[in-house]
């Protein structure tokens, strides 16, 4: 029986949920051992679907490893359609988040306004082998570095510009710059300047830097090697 490549994002997705490798509610084993404040962290850097970190990649056996594992513990994972495509059995559940988003619940409600409401799952998104995407990041990358505009290595290689950034080396010039203002703020902190005056300093704003940084706890826990956990910003 065929089994489609596009089914290895689910099937990664399903391996590490049941072998309770999340970095904040997982087994005591995990691969990686985050708090929740780090784990929010690492998400804004990273992207909410924590089993494709690069940090996971040697811990995941391969596919037919991971089909086998999966079809011992819940039965035949595949089955063949009547058209003669093969399908996917289980049904993928969804992200649970440690931080809710905002998503528009209605676009024009009576009132005239925007209906907003908070959610705490997501969807757990496209299928397809996030692996074909890096390797398409890199190569993009590869020919940026040796003259290629950026515009047109992304319409050649047919990735959008936030794969290229997350997958690649490739770092945008606005980044560099933001990343060492970050770290200027990060120092005067750890030297005894209060956390108004460095972003005053620098002219950043406090969302910028607990974006970069977890917060001004996060900045001394880099220091004292201590870890706390946080909880669930306040709205």
């Amino acid at each position: 029986m065929t089994r489609t490549p596009n089914y290895y994002n689910l099937i990664r997705h399903e391996f590490c949920v049941q072998a309770e490798w999340h970095p904040v509610s997982g087994c005591a084993d995990r691969p990686l051992i985050l708090s929740r404040n780090q784990f929010l962290l690492q998400s804004n850097q990273l992207g909410m679907d924590w089993w494709n970190w690069i940090v996971f990649d040697v811990h995941v056996p391969s596919q037919s490893e991971m089909i086998e594992d999966l079809e011992f513990r819940n039965g035949t994972l595949f089955r063949k359609r009547f058209d003669g495509n093969t399908e996917l059995v289980f049904s993928p559940k969804p992200i649970r988040l440690e931080k809710p988003v905002l998503r528009i619940a209605k676009h024009n409600a009576k009132n005239g306004k925007q209906t907003i409401v908070r959610q705490f799952h997501l969807p757990i998104g496209n299928p397809i082998d996030k692996r074909i995407v890096k390797s398409k990041s890199v190569s993009a990358h590869r020919e940026i570095m040796k003259g290629m505009k950026v515009s047109d290595a992304l319409r050649h290689f047919h990735i959008k510009w936030d794969s290229l950034v997350k997958y690649s080396d490739y770092q945008p010039k606005r980044l560099v710059l933001v990343n060492e203002r970050v770290n200027r703020v990060k120092q005067k902190i750890l030297d005894g300047t209060s956390l108004q005056d460095a972003l005053s300093g620098e002219k950043m704003s406090s969302a910028t830097f607990w974006r970069r940084t977890g917060g001004f706890s996060s900045v001394l826990e880099s220091r004292t090697g201590m870890t706390t956990d946080y909880g669930i910003p306040e709205w």
